[in-house]
């Protein structure tokens, strides 16, 4: 007898059936169909994203102290950053003054810390401007921030901060200014029309509430500094000569020279 074997594939191409009829290969016997595998798919992965911690700013007041504008995210936004001392507060208050050049800048710089740690903050621009501000930190320890502040003082005067009772300007740098007093009164400032701008009568005028601040710690400045009498103060588009001692200001682009008065 004939041993046959057949198979009937369907139109999808894998065999229904197998008749081995009385065949005893050991082909026959242990055929299967082969087992497909199916590929297991994954979900992505979520896309993790990190925010940016917010910016922070900083103001000095008239008086020089500073103002810290922190963002909600820090845990002392509610604290207080108090001065560093050192024999001394390190607290430095800077100018650079070249009167032929027209140029006046300042450059405040103090060190402070709070429960998150230890920071050096600075402000600098043209003097009667808010300028461009700064804060380094937090850093982990007093030394690291002292440092800081010792070699930032180096950098901007020359001189180091343990002789600055000694302390001798040099050129291109900026100059230390003695510290004014908290106690000293302040008053209203005016200057004196007599041309008629903008239909104005002749007589004394008040200075906006900005320049009579400006102009207060500019006096008060040279009631303990006696050798800057003389400053050039940005305001707008202009540029203002202040004479402390003639009681003067000069627009350095017109040269229109109007008295002004501590009132």
């Amino acid at each position: 007898m004939a041993i046959t074997r057949s198979s009937k594939v369907k139109k999808s191409g894998k065999p229904s059936s197998v008749n081995t009829g009385t065949c005893t290969c050991i082909w026959c016997k242990t055929w299967k169909p082969r087992k497909v595998y199916k590929t297991k798919k994954y979900p992505p992965k979520p896309k993790t994203t990190t925010k940016k911690p917010a910016p922070t700013s900083v103001k000095f007041n008239p008086k020089g102290s500073i103002v810290i504008s922190k963002p909600t995210s820090w845990s002392t936004a509610s604290k207080p950053l108090n001065c560093i001392e050192d024999d001394g507060t390190l607290d430095a208050k800077l100018v650079l003054v070249n009167l032929a050049d027209n140029m006046d800048e300042f450059f405040n710089m103090q060190a402070v810390f709070s429960i998150d740690g230890f920071f050096v903050s600075t402000k600098w621009g043209h003097t009667g401007t808010n300028g461009q501000s700064k804060l380094e930190g937090p850093m982990m320890t007093l030394e690291e921030a002292t440092t800081k502040f010792y070699t930032l003082f180096h950098e901007k005067t020359g001189n180091l901060w343990s002789n600055r009772k000694s302390f001798v300007k040099m050129d291109g740098k900026y100059d230390l200014l003695n510290s004014t007093s908290a106690t000293q009164a302040s008053g209203p400032w005016e200057y004196y029309m007599d041309d008629f701008v903008d239909g104005k009568a002749t007589g004394w005028y008040p200075y906006t509430a900005e320049g009579t601040t400006q102009t207060e710690l500019l006096y008060q400045t040279h009631l303990t500094n006696s050798a800057y009498n003389r400053r050039i103060v940005q305001s707008g588009y202009f540029k203002y000569c202040i004479d402390l001692d003639e009681m003067t200001q000069t627009n350095i682009k017109t040269n229109k020279r109007r008295q002004i008065r501590r009132a």
